[in-house]
């Protein structure tokens, strides 16, 4: 049987403000026939290293429109591609067809919402939030931010946090955890700085990657994007005491995560309070979880055990993989276990705590601190934004519990 191919007509388009262009090379039936078609296009041009941008495809046969490929928003790079339309019209070898390539960016705005950690060189760099109007695809400002970020860069070589300006927040569930270890009574805080905190849990790569442990005889398989876990003091901060950031210094056999960044960057990073914690997590909402009050919606937005199918301990899931709240912010519920500063002591509140960003310490309890967020196996009523527990310090894991973390940074006011 003669392979068929389609008769086309290759134009691009450039759209917004970028000099790059796009054609279609070459577009090409399966053989043998399985109702699916091969189009390769190239962009060429401006490298969109500071921008975001998306690739569509469409296509007229007999005077029908198709679309037979639409891009994720941010995927648009540089190179030449090949995508695979899957389920074209009967008929699509007809010689009446034209195809055509868009492209359509927007540049990354300047601003100061999303911090970017170099992680090989330490230098720190801003970004703005894309607003509403910054129109790619119709979605909102925000979606298209987390199109930018939520790709294996800021997961691998490069660390993204989220700013959390000042303002005022509530935090607490006295309906849900009124009495107990968990007790967390409503309270509502007006903060006197801004503060960032990962978008992401830091992962195995990265930990692997700012170490250079590529060369050791361990398991190259671990080299990915999922949590990694690691213990408060051995492994993160190299110190115990949660009220001094730690100092940006190298010990010799050591692997201390924000000693190293704190050297790297000259900045002080360290892990959130557990109050900082619930403020990123609701991102202003009030309602039980950040999605709402809906708890069978939880599996849409944390890796959980949502309606009792368990899917197994969070070292299963890269990070990133469920929806993130409305700050931008992935796997703050669900997922692992995140280390906060604060000493855990049974049955002690929050909500009467001195400000959001002094650390809860207790002299003399300097072995178990709160973590936040649940784990993969928890159900999905357990995920409320002000869930809270306790661990050892030096704890990774106590299975099939995962104990992770993501970095946070107090913005200091003027003249501290």
């Amino acid at each position: 049987m003669k392979k068929s191919s389609i008769m086309v007509m290759l134009f691009g388009a450039a759209f917004a403000a970028t000099s790059a262009t796009i054609t279609v090379d070459n577009v090409q039936q399966r053989w043998p026939w399985n109702n699916k078609v091969d189009i390769t296009y190239t962009i060429a041009g401006d490298d969109l290293a500071g921008k975001v941008g998306k690739v569509t495809l469409t296509t007229i046969i007999n005077g029908a429109s198709y679309t037979a490929y639409d891009g994720p928003v941010g995927d648009a790079k540089v190179g030449t591609f090949t995508v695979t339309w899957e389920n074209p019209p009967a008929g699509v070898n007809c010689n009446d067809c034209r195809m055509r390539a868009t492209l359509n960016t927007c540049p990354v705005r300047e601003g100061n919402d999303y911090m970017i950690i170099d992680l090989a060189t330490g230098e720190v760099t801003y970004e703005g939030l894309f607003l509403d109007t910054d129109d790619v695809c119709g979605i909102s400002g925000q979606e298209l931010s987390n199109a930018r970020y939520n790709v294996d860069k800021y997961k691998s070589t490069h660390y993204v946090l989220r700013k959390v300006p000042k303002g005022t927040y509530k935090t607490g569930d006295s309906v849900a955890y009124p009495s107990g270890a968990q007790l967390n009574n409503d309270r509502t805080w007006t903060t006197d700085k801004d503060f960032y905190i990962g978008v992401f849990q830091w992962t195995n790569f990265q930990y692997w990657y700012v170490f250079d442990l590529y060369s050791t005889s361990r398991d190259p398989s671990q080299q990915d994007l999922r949590a990694r876990p690691l213990g408060f003091t051995r492994d993160i901060r190299g110190i115990s005491d949660p009220t001094t950031t730690p100092p940006g210094e190298a010990v010799s056999g050591q692997y201390f995560v924000i000693k190293w960044l704190n050297g790297k960057t000259g900045m002080g990073f360290d892990l959130p309070t557990e109050l900082m914690h619930e403020i990123a997590t609701r991102a202003g909402t009030t309602t039980h979880y950040f999605w709402g009050d809906d708890a069978s919606a939880a599996s849409e937005y944390a890796v959980c055990g949502q309606s009792g199918g368990r899917p197994g301990n969070g070292w299963n899931f890269k990070v990133g993989s469920r929806k993130p709240n409305a700050w931008g912010l992935y796997d703050m519920v669900g997922l692992d276990w995140q280390w906060c500063l604060d000493s855990y002591v049974a049955g002690e509140d929050p909500a009467t705590r001195e400000d959001v960003f002094t650390p809860y310490a207790v002299e003399g309890t300097t072995s178990i601190r709160r973590v936040r967020g649940q784990d993969a196996l928890s159900s999905g009523a357990n995920l409320r934004s002000s869930v809270r527990s306790g661990a050892q310090t030096g704890t990774t894991s106590s299975a099939p519990q995962i104990y992770t973390f993501r970095i946070a940074y107090v913005v200091p006011n003027s003249g501290e």
